[in-house]
């Protein structure tokens, strides 16, 4: 009886394994997910946004805590709490990995989790990109039908997805415009 470790302390253990795993499950599923799911060779530059990593995390946050609160009360009640927050975890984790922002050769493909907007090229009338000191830049887009969204630079945009973004704006007499951020 000694010998052989207590639920509590199996279900403490497992919670801080999985803890661990959880982090790097946190930072990496979302790329290799949408590297995945979203590849096609006319992508320019595949953009996951912040929400993703925050959701994936707060839903393996939950699952953290639901083991270690097993771990110490275990009754019908906690066993019912524990079934919904895993549940609920599991339902942010699938829409963790929902947003995506795809630029491709042809069009700009924007996905959240409610919708999904397509823009042609043609239909781009003006890209404005703001920028400031020390701070990654904004990508604004205008449509023909004065429809405006916002795409934040990250690290994706090396400098050939740069160039090839410039090269299809100049193809498709897009006005470009250029400016610092104003505060």
């Amino acid at each position: 009886m000694l010998d052989t470790l207590s639920i509590r302390g199996r279900l403490i253990i497992a919670a801080m394994i999985y803890g661990m795993i959880a982090i790097l499950i946190s930072m990496f599923l979302p790329f290799v997910y949408t590297e995945t799911v979203h590849f096609n060779r006319e992508n320019i530059v595949t953009i996951i946004p912040l929400i993703n990593f925050k959701l994936l995390g707060l839903s393996q946050l939950i699952i953290v805590l639901t083991l270690v609160c097993l771990g110490f009360k275990r009754n019908y009640l906690s066993y019912f709490i524990a079934f919904l927050l895993l549940v609920s975890a599991l339902i942010m984790g699938y829409f963790s990995l929902l947003s995506v922002t795809l630029i491709q050769e042809h069009k700009i493909i924007y996905k959240n989790f409610k919708e999904e907007r397509v823009y042609e090229w043609s239909e781009i009338d003006t890209l404005v990109y703001e920028y400031a000191e020390y701070e990654r830049g904004n990508y604004i887009f205008t449509t023909k039908k004065n429809e405006s969204f916002t795409i934040q630079e990250t690290s994706s945009f090396g400098l050939d997805e740069k160039r090839a973004i410039y090269q299809i704006i100049n193809e498709n007499d897009i006005e470009f415009i250029e400016k610092a951020k104003s505060e």
